[in-house]
């Protein structure tokens, strides 16, 4: 009898420990995927980098995700010239986005996070996780891009020049697996003035219907 009591209690403490240590398990689980909106506005010197392209800024950027988290997927990149300045001096803003997909049942299911390079600065100026939604884009293809830096501007001087003269041009460069487009805009996003395509794979520009 006493013997079936020792197995009883053997048990019952086997059950308590498994399930104190799920909790615990689940727990340090969430904290780990729940660490969304962080927000670093510091500014990371990036002088060893010489950033002439998408893909060179791409290195730095996820250098510095690499530091946060691993094996995220590169999703998406964008080039700000901000002002007639900016676009004079090519001082130009990059912001790569990547994707992490959380596999365990806990936490938030996506992450995004974003980096923020300011080429005129040669620095990181800005590092941002949050909670969002699976994107629809596929992961970007960069193996076949050998457009560069020049050649957007050699485009932005050919093609968007000739409206220099708007008191606030924005000009933003969206990069896709193949085709990137070039879209001037006048004092904010929801006025388009022109635009122009442009195959990254060989630099020719494409005629969109």
């Amino acid at each position: 009898m006493k013997l079936k009591l020792n197995i009883a209690y053997l048990i019952t403490f086997g059950l308590f420990f498994v399930i104190l240590i799920s909790i615990l398990l689940f727990f340090l689980n969430m904290k780990h995927w729940s660490r969304t909106n962080i927000t670093e506005n510091l500014i990371v010197p990036i002088h060893d980098y010489q950033i002439n392209s998408f893909i060179d800024g791409m290195k730095v950027a996820k250098e510095r995700i690499d530091k946060w988290r691993p094996n995220t997927e590169f999703t998406s990149v964008q080039m700000r010239l901000d002002g007639q300045e900016a676009i004079k001096n090519r001082n130009t803003k990059l912001l790569y986005t990547f994707h992490l997909s959380n596999s365990s049942w806990f936490g938030v299911p996506h992450i995004l996070a974003q980096v923020s390079i300011d080429t005129n600065l040669r620095s990181i100026d800005y590092f941002t996780v949050y909670s969002g939604e699976r994107l629809d884009e596929k992961i970007l293809d960069t193996s076949n891009w050998i457009v560069n830096f020049d050649d957007i501007y050699h485009l932005i001087d050919v093609y968007l020049s000739k409206h220099y003269q708007l008191s606030k041009p924005i000009i933003i460069v969206n990069a896709f697996s193949e085709i990137w487009n070039i879209v001037l805009y006048d004092g904010n996003l929801s006025k388009t003035v022109d635009s122009v395509y442009v195959n990254a794979t060989n630099g020719e520009v494409v005629e969109l219907p």
